[in-house]
């Protein structure tokens, strides 16, 4: 069984890879258009809501999901001004 030092270790390596490959996809990339999916993507990635997406300049996507598995589309939480939820 592993101590709570032992399973507080692993969490932080799991953080540190999963923020190193974030950084290294996400930094210094530019948002070239945001939308929301259409009703067909939606319907396609078998939700039941439409998220926002957003498209980057090195051609990749931003989707909120409500979790990590892709069940349905979530909202994003903006920290910095007057949009709390998006």
């Amino acid at each position: 069984m592993k101590t709570e030092m032992e399973k507080e270790m692993e969490i932080k390596e799991i953080e540190d890879r999963w923020t190193a490959k974030a950084s290294t996809i996400l930094k210094g990339r530019t948002i070239e258009d945001v939308r929301y999916l259409t009703q067909e993507e939606t319907d396609d990635a078998g939700w039941y809501n439409r998220p926002l997406v957003m498209f980057l300049d090195s051609g990749d996507m931003i989707v909120a999901m409500s979790d990590d598995e892709g069940n349905n589309a979530g909202s994003l939480s903006y920290l910095g001004g007057v949009l709390p939820v998006i």
